[in-house]
């Protein structure tokens, strides 16, 4: 993930403290490499705004060895902010038979979001269902997330009983 913050310590044996080497930020790509000395113990620190940090120590590193941390953040919880149009649509969660709760009379409807991923659907009668797949991310609780429900087509058949009406 590019912006990330990385922090690496390194200590020259096994019982040593830790000592802070050095503190890059992440390219464009999420990644960054280090050229380190051998047969040396490193942690990598890893964060970024909005998400809990990773850490992952390294064991020995020998001489001409080339060692790959793939670390992933997970985004802290948000707060979305679903509005419906039309308004007091039924907000049901994860496919689950019963809502979990209704949008307002302004079609706002809040949920704090905790799971990497989230299917929301709102329904209302005489109206086809809206959903929406949600990942996780701080900028996802700095918007709104909109779902219009498109109305139920219908036919309308008027005949009389006169020919030439």
């Amino acid at each position: 993930m590019p912006g990330c913050k990385i922090t690496l310590e390194g200590k020259p044996s096994a019982g040593a403290p830790f000592k802070a080497l050095t503190t890059v930020v992440t390219d464009d790509l999420g990644g960054f490499t280090f050229q380190v000395l051998g047969e040396q113990f490193y942690r990598a620190k890893v964060s970024k705004d909005g998400y809990n940090p990773y850490e992952s120590d390294v064991k020995n590193v020998s001489c001409d060895d080339q060692q790959e941390i793939k670390a992933s953040l997970l985004a802290k919880p948000v707060t979305l902010r679903v509005r419906t149009d039309p308004p007091e649509a039924d907000i049901y969660l994860e496919g689950q038979k019963q809502a979990y709760g209704k949008s307002d009379a302004s079609g706002l409807f809040s949920y704090l979001q905790k799971q990497q991923t989230l299917l929301i659907e709102a329904r209302k009668p005489g109206y086809l269902s809206a959903t929406k797949n949600v990942y996780l991310a701080p900028e996802v609780g700095a918007r709104e997330i909109l779902l219009s429900l498109e109305p139920i087509k219908a036919n309308l058949r008027i005949t009389s009983n006169i020919e030439t009406a």
